[in-house]
């Protein structure tokens, strides 16, 4: 990875982070919302409408850099039915 492609990733990282939307953890260190892994981004939200913006977000910084998210490998799971 160029030097340059980094301080990409950090940015969509960044404007991810400032939309203050994800799924707590810890109970004391805050919240996740986006993690990455090579090409791959998967994010972290409480509802729907949360996923929503992060996506569109993540959508708007990407569509800056000329990048474009492959909707056929969008995936969407909820779990808020599954009894813990």
């Amino acid at each position: 990875m160029t030097q340059h492609t980094a301080a990409y990733i950090d940015d969509l990282i960044n404007h991810v982070h400032s939309k203050q939307i994800g799924c707590m953890y810890n109970f004391v260190t805050g919240n996740a919302c986006i993690v990455m892994y090579a090409d791959d981004i998967l994010l972290l939200a409480p509802s729907v409408h949360s996923l929503q913006i992060l996506v569109s977000s993540c959508e708007s910084m990407l569509g800056q850099l000329d990048f474009a998210i492959n909707v056929r490998k969008c995936l969407y799971q909820d779990w808020s039915s599954v009894p813990f």
